[in-house]
């Protein structure tokens, strides 16, 4: 029961107590017993209705949310907002799945080592753009994680996914209403991945065939054994 709810159940048992006071008084032929009872009886209900049994009163912080499935998550963002979105951490696995992101779209080739494409990198968010010009710059030994997680920020910014909390400094930021409903998305995807399917035992190799799949399981640090392949061709000189 909240406090504004406790107060009117205290408001209305002193109104009844004082009106019954009064009844009492003026009618002298009112039973002491009966009175008696009548006083126990409405301090009784009082009671019950103001003191509820804890064991059978229900605590809302303690409600497990619904589990929710996603099959899809869109594909207007990249691999860095996702997973910024997702819990606000980045790491080296974002990175992996950003080179599978840009191998998706077109402008890498991974096998035994990453083959620079000659199409054009259009539509990049300014994270995947950095991934993707020290690849060709052979400079991905040189990877800045901090500055990959401004950027993300940057573009999270830019595409109305976080937005500052108010009166904070330094600038705190957090979801908005899009990014909230993007994070449900993710969970979903993860839940399914998890319960539904057994993408965490496929390789490299099947990329073509799971696609944005696999990258997401990379991200979200379902499958661990493609990460590890990816990882090795990585370390390998780019040409």
């Amino acid at each position: 029961m909240k406090k504004y709810q406790k107060r009117i159940v205290d408001i209305i048992f002193i109104i009844i107590i004082i009106l019954f006071i009064i009844i009492d008084i003026n009618n002298k032929d009112l039973d002491f017993e009966l009175s008696f009872f009548i006083y126990l009886a409405i301090i009784i209900i009082y009671s019950s209705i103001r003191f509820p049994d804890k064991r059978y009163e229900l605590d809302h912080t303690d409600e497990k949310k619904e589990k929710i499935y996603e099959r899809y998550l869109t594909k207007q963002y990249s691999p860095g907002l996702l997973k910024y979105i997702d819990d606000f951490k980045i790491d080296n696995d974002t990175k992996i799945a950003t080179i599978m992101y840009l191998e998706l779209k077109g402008l890498l080739v991974v096998k035994d080592r990453i083959l620079m494409t000659t199409r054009n990198p259009k539509d990049l968010d300014k994270n995947s753009t950095y991934v993707y010009k020290l690849i060709k710059e052979n400079n991905l030994n040189n990877f800045d994680l901090h500055h990959y997680k401004k950027l993300i920020e940057r573009d999270c910014i830019k595409r109305e996914l976080l937005e500052r909390k108010p009166n904070t400094s330094p600038k705190v930021y957090i979801r908005t209403l899009k990014a909230q409903n993007l994070n449900n998305m993710i969970d979903g995807i993860k839940n399914f991945f998890k319960d539904f399917s057994q993408i965490e035992r496929r390789t490299k190799e099947e990329f073509i065939l799971w696609k944005e799949y696999l990258m997401y399981s990379v991200l979200f640090n379902i499958n661990k054994q493609a990460k590890e392949e990816y990882k090795k061709i990585i370390n390998i000189e780019i040409i």
